[in-house]
């Protein structure tokens, strides 16, 4: 992720943005729909920002590093927990390849649930997400 944004608002270590959608909705006032939500942002590198700044903003390697690494191993940790469990809990190992099927589904829709609910659940500010150099001092 690395995408501009316009600074709103300055506060103590982060500030508010928009993002842009193209460049030259940077300067406009019409007040289209080219424009996001506002959202904080982290200032780790303690630029000194201006109401009216564009920024580039970009996801920490980290975070991305992180990111990616819960998306790949949580469902494949809930798709063997389904089969573990599946082979637990029928009786007398008459376990078919369908019952097995369902349990593996079924962990995969439930791990798929829980980390969509935590991915859009709102922060105050978003971790990860910093300033990553101004882009035009207005």
């Amino acid at each position: 992720m690395n995408t501009k944004a316009v600074v709103i608002a300055v506060n103590d270590g982060y500030a508010e943005v928009i993002p842009v959608i193209k460049a030259a909705c940077a300067t406009c006032t019409a007040g289209c729909a080219k424009r996001g939500n506002s959202f904080p942002v982290a200032n780790p590198k303690g630029f000194t920002l201006k109401k009216g700044m564009m920024v580039a903003i970009t996801a920490s390697q980290n975070r991305r590093t992180f990111e990616g690494m819960i998306s790949l191993f949580i469902p494949f940790l809930s798709a063997i927990a389904g089969y573990v469990i599946a082979n637990c809990f029928t009786p007398n190992n008459r376990n078919t390849d369908a019952v097995s099927a369902m349990a593996v589904l079924g962990a995969l829709a439930l791990s798929s649930s829980i980390i969509i609910f935590f991915t859009h659940k709102k922060h105050s500010i978003p971790k990860g997400i910093e300033i990553d150099h101004v882009i035009d001092q207005n």
